[in-house]
């Protein structure tokens, strides 16, 4: 093995062999340049550890590093050796630590599957494909920065409220990185960055329009044009205050006429229970469906399924809202007209959170 200073014009003269060999520094010990029989140059590092272990990691090619800058990191890594690292071992490390995508798969298996509803994990699945991924998916998970989350925000500042969603997210996953030992407690990066400020757009229905939806839904049923399930479902979400997927799931197994009261086993607050007046019990004791489906709202084609949601809102709803001469809104504005009539009519705020199924006072109170 020759030993020599090397230099520029020693890598640039040195001539490919039968079999590779190398050039080592007399200027720093360990510091090698290995020729190879195919010409290329490549810089190393020779040294052992102070468990006498040896290592020989790379450094660069010739000409991506020059002999100079590669010498300075061979002078680095002595040092980091002299004070007992190991850069090869680090490198190592750090060539198999765990990427973002690694997280995001991880985050979706051994904590939304468990514990978020099927509608939830969806929404994580759509952020994470849009926006997590493609920005920081090849991130280290440990060297994830506050820098980086302030990136994201910023490139997506066109799409405030999907921003702030993504933000929520992502700070939940780098909580489990920490919980699950991939980042440091209390390194999330997330934590101190802003969300965005969103106008809040909240339309209540006014008492004309409710009066009008009503004369619309008699008006339906009295001229059959409507299936009768798309104007039970309306009136079930005013008298529940319900949401419409909750409406649209609700079986005869929950109904419980003898004490005027509802069960959902699980909504999107968990378990729910709602008392009916008794125009809502003639109302379902009269309903079409009962004892002849499984659902109260039940499929028009199938009634051993729940009506879909997107056929009530296609078939049911917008008509409704048609014949009522009542702009266009979604079916969760009924839900926030009835939910505010409640608000209104007590005054115990406990109460009027378990009558509308809020979770938090400050979604009631919203």
């Amino acid at each position: 093995m020759p030993i020599i200073k090397l230099t520029k014009t020693v890598i640039q003269d040195a001539r490919p062999a039968k079999s590779p060999y190398e050039l080592r520094d007399t200027e720093v010990k360990g510091f090698i340049c290995k020729i190879s029989p195919a010409g290329n140059k490549t810089f190393y590092l020779s040294y052992r550890t102070l468990a006498r272990q040896r290592r020989k990691p790379k450094i660069g090619d010739w000409g991506v590093y020059s002999v100079h800058e590669a010498r300075d990191i061979a002078r680095k890594w002595l040092q980091e050796v002299r004070e007992g690292g190991d850069p090869s071992q680090r490198r190592s490390e750090r060539r198999d630590a765990p990427t973002l995508d690694y997280l995001c798969d991880r985050f979706m298996r051994d904590h939304s599957e468990l514990y978020n509803k099927p509608s939830t994990q969806r929404g994580y699945r759509q952020q994470i494909a849009q926006r997590i991924r493609p920005a920081m998916g090849r991130l280290l998970i440990s060297e994830v920065t506050r820098a980086d989350i302030v990136k994201m925000m910023r490139d997506n500042a066109y799409a405030p409220t999907q921003a702030n969603r993504t933000l929520a997210l992502l700070k939940k996953m780098f909580n489990c990185a920490e919980l699950w030992g991939l980042r440091e407690e209390g390194s999330n990066p997330c934590r101190l960055v802003k969300m965005y400020h969103t106008q809040t757009r909240t339309r209540l229905l006014s008492d004309a329009e409710v009066k009008a939806i009503f004369n619309a839904l008699d008006k339906a049923e009295y001229e059959r044009r409507m299936a009768p399930v798309y104007t039970l479902a309306c009136r079930l979400q005013f008298a529940f205050a319900a949401r419409i997927g909750e409406v649209l799931e609700l079986r005869w197994d929950w109904v419980d006429f003898e004490r005027k009261l509802v069960r959902w086993p699980d909504t999107k607050t968990g378990f729910m229970e709602k008392y009916m007046d008794n125009d809502t019990v003639e109302l379902l004791q009269e309903a079409p469906s009962r004892e002849k489906s499984p659902f109260v709202c039940p499929a028009v084609t199938d009634a051993e399924r729940p009506l879909n949601i997107h056929t009530y809102v296609s078939s049911g709803w917008r008509r409704i809202l048609e014949l009522a001469g009542v702009a266009h809104c979604g079916t969760h504005h009924v839900r926030h007209r009835a939910a505010t009539d409640i608000a209104n009519a007590v005054d115990n705020v406990r109460t009027g959170m378990q009558m509308t199924g809020h979770k938090t006072v400050q979604m009631y109170l919203r």
